[in-house]
């Protein structure tokens, strides 16, 4: 819930920068979230221990937190992909909701595949190296579209 949340406003955020151009959006959003999960990894046993022993409302504040944020990024390069294709291709904005919601359905199989035979550690590992590559994708893409 937290994570659809935020990726809402991460959506409702894109259209609403004016400083940053919204192809900067396309490309620095995925390879922020690389590097993001990979602190997230390295990060995740020090939360615990410091905050294992803590009162419930503050571990759940803390996890809402740590969800929200990548979400609020994650919300961010459909939107602004979707505005910078519709102006060049017609039709654009069609294919891309499909190949979100493609997207979203294997990548949500694959997660579980990859956590349940080879752990979380290996599927967010997998997750940061995806996001990457989307980011260099969309680096090349923008300049299809400058």
């Amino acid at each position: 819930m937290f994570m659809l949340l935020s990726s809402g406003i991460g959506g409702m955020i894109s259209n609403k920068l004016y400083s940053l151009k919204k192809h900067a959006i396309i490309f620095v959003a995925p390879i922020f979230l690389a590097l993001l999960f990979s602190c997230y990894l390295f990060c995740t046993t020090i939360f615990m221990d410091l905050f294992i022993d803590k009162h419930i409302v503050l571990r759940c504040l803390l996890t809402f937190l740590v969800i929200s944020f990548p979400g609020v990024i994650l919300g961010m390069p459909f939107p602004s992909g979707i505005s910078i294709s519709s102006n060049q291709i017609p039709n654009a904005s069609n294919w891309m909701w499909g190949i979100n919601g493609i997207a979203s359905v294997l990548g949500s199989i694959l997660a579980i595949i990859l956590s349940t035979l080879y752990g979380m550690n290996i599927a967010i590992w997998a997750a940061a190296a995806v996001y990457l590559m989307a980011g260099i994708i969309g680096c090349t893409i923008i300049n299809v579209f400058k």
